[in-house]
């Protein structure tokens, strides 16, 4: 039995023409690995038993029955293969599993209207260059943001923008529009797009049926993962949807 598993599926293309299997149409998020290893050694250096695995059977597991939080570690586009093992992921997170999604996993089943329900959010874009997020605008009273100090500000990071479905998530963690570099800026305006009331939400939390869920925009580099700040985030975050000391 495990208390979380790791998830880092990624979709798989091979090329028709050489049959060399590579992310042609889609994207191996570069810190993928990165997220499941050092999440694995932190959250177990912490107490938790801890399955890592890209294999969606997984979820059809009686053993997957009892685990108590899910991570979508940096996991990018199809998450399952089959349809049944998609409602037994759902049928679990209802019942009152917990979930952690990281970066690029906002970008997971496309178009699926189960996972813009399970998100609370649609992956729009990110920004074409990496720059820091000042921790300005943040819910302290969130038990993964509780530790930061003030003033802290997250190194450079690929910033994903999530069209939020109203009314469905409380936001923790803003990013204000004036708080981007000016070329940044101009690109926003460039492609006719732009922060909704002036600034982009970072982090968010959500109840899905029973279960609870908690987003993060960060983590795009595999240093991150190394970052005990980091780690300790998002370890108070799985320990949140786990309802860990309520």
């Amino acid at each position: 039995p495990f208390d979380v598993l790791l998830y880092t599926r990624w979709k798989w293309h091979a090329d028709p023409k050489t049959g060399a299997v590579a992310p042609k149409g889609s994207y191996h998020h570069f810190s993928t690995e990165a997220a499941g290893g050092g999440l694995a050694k932190s959250f177990t250096e912490k107490g938790l038993s801890v399955k890592v695995t890209d294999d969606p059977e997984v979820f059809r597991s009686p053993l997957f029955a009892r685990c108590r939080c899910t991570v979508f570690a940096c996991a990018n586009e199809e998450q399952f293969e089959t349809q049944t093992q998609r409602e037994a992921f759902y049928a679990w997170a209802k019942a009152g599993g917990g979930s952690v999604v990281i970066h690029s996993a906002s970008n997971c089943e496309i178009g699926r209207a189960d996972w813009r329900e399970f998100l609370g959010a649609t992956f729009c874009f990110h920004y074409p260059r990496q720059f820091p997020v000042p921790f300005t605008e943040f819910d302290r009273t969130h038990p993964a943001f509780k530790e930061f100090p003030e003033g802290y500000v997250w190194p450079a990071d690929e910033i994903y923008v999530n069209e939020l479905v109203p009314g469905a998530v409380k936001p923790l963690l803003f990013l204000r529009a004036d708080q981007m570099p000016a070329e940044q800026q101009a690109w926003l305006k460039s492609k006719g797009r732009t922060a909704e009331n002036g600034r982009h939400v970072l982090a968010w939390s959500k109840d899905y049926g029973k279960g609870r869920v908690f987003y993060s925009a960060l983590g795009h580099h595999a240093a991150a993962f190394q970052r005990p700040e980091f780690l300790q985030h998002l370890y108070l975050a799985a320990k949140w949807t786990m309802r860990d000391g309520e």
